[in-house]
Formats: C-alpha cells, sequence, structure tokens
C-alpha cells in the first residue's frame, strides 16, 4: 500500500535491480550463469569463454589425443636423468630387477613382522627396505611404513647393522622403537 491507498503491484527497488548477467560459453554457445564457468583471471570478466562441461570435454579429447606423446616426454625425462645421475640410474635398475624376480618368484613371500620395530602388520602394510640397492639390489629387509620413513628420513641405523645380523628379530637395540 502506498500513502494514498493504492496497493502497489510491483516494488520500486526489485524492479531496479539488473538482471542476473548470463554469459554465452564460447564452445556449445549456450548462455549460462557465470557460475558454470572457472574463473580466469586474464580476462576482463574474470570468467573463462567455456564453460566448466566444454572445458572438462576438450580437456578429455586433449589427453586422449596426447597420452602417447606425454609419455614418450615423460619416459625421455627419465632417461635424461638417468644419464645425468649415476647413482639414481642404479637405483632405479634395482628397482626392475627386483621387480621382475618378485614377479617371476624367485624372491620369497613378504614376512608379515617389522624387522624394525617386531611389530606383526598385514602384508600389504609390510614395505622392503633396500639396505645397500646398488650392490644388493635382491636383498630386503622388511619393514613397517613408519620404520621405513625413519630409516631414510634420520638414518638412525647404519646398512651394516642390516648385514651384520644384529638387525631383526633376534637383534639388539639398534632398531627404532627398540629397548
Amino acid at each position: 500500500m502506498t500513502s494514498t491507498g493504492q496497493e502497489l503491484t510491483h516494488d520500486p527497488i526489485l524492479d531496479a535491480a539488473p538482471a542476473p548477467r548470463r554469459l554465452r560459453c564460447g564452445a556449445c554457445r549456450r548462455r549460462l550463469p557465470p557460475e558454470a564457468f572457472y574463473r580466469d583471471a586474464s580476462r576482463g570478466t574474470r570468467l573463462a569463454s567455456r564453460c566448466r562441461a566444454c572445458t572438462a570435454s576438450l580437456l578429455r579429447e586433449w589427453d586422449g589425443r596426447n597420452r602417447t606423446r606425454r609419455a614418450r616426454a615423460h619416459d625421455a625425462a627419465k632417461r635424461a636423468r638417468f644419464a645425468r645421475d649415476p647413482i639414481a640410474n642404479a637405483k632405479n635398475e634395482a628397482r626392475i630387477a627386483y621387480r621382475r624376480a618378485w614377479r617371476s618368484g624367485a624372491l620369497p613371500r613378504k614376512q608379515r613382522r617389522c624387522a624394525g620395530c617386531l611389530g606383526r602388520f598385514p602384508r600389504r602394510e609390510i614395505e622392503g627396505h633396500h639396505p645397500d640397492a646398488l650392490a644388493a639390489p635382491l636383498v630386503t629387509v622388511p619393514v613397517c611404513g613408519p620404520c621405513h620413513r625413519l630409516y631414510h628420513g634420520t638414518e638412525t641405523t647404519s646398512a651394516s647393522t642390516y648385514t651384520s645380523g644384529t638387525f631383526g628379530p633376534e637383534g639388539s637395540s639398534t632398531a627404532p622403537g627398540g629397548a
């Protein structure tokens, strides 16, 4: 109602508000709300020119067309890194030799007991630590994830501890967490 007693059929404040902005997708040509577009700070509208659905579709197509090219580039970068770093190359060859021996059945199944903390774990939680991957790539010590990170992070245990036989269930307190 107005001050003169007439009933309003519209609200002058709401009528003055601009209509919601809709943008046209450059790929599918549909008019969509701004939420349907990714942000792009380099554009004047600060939104990408294609809607999210079209962008996802184009990226899937590109990935399908370029998968082998990307894989070749990745392999070339790995080969270049191994050519520059002989230690990385030796470690990679040790991993490959271990994987081949494991697949062929030449290596025993994983143990369930961690040689570091002597805890018992499911086989899937035990990892194989290579005390000397360069000289003996097929020699591994079964350890749990936390112990494995400890060996690679702080290296409180020397490699000679593994090979001397003092590391493991019958070992001494040189293992992490050992008393």
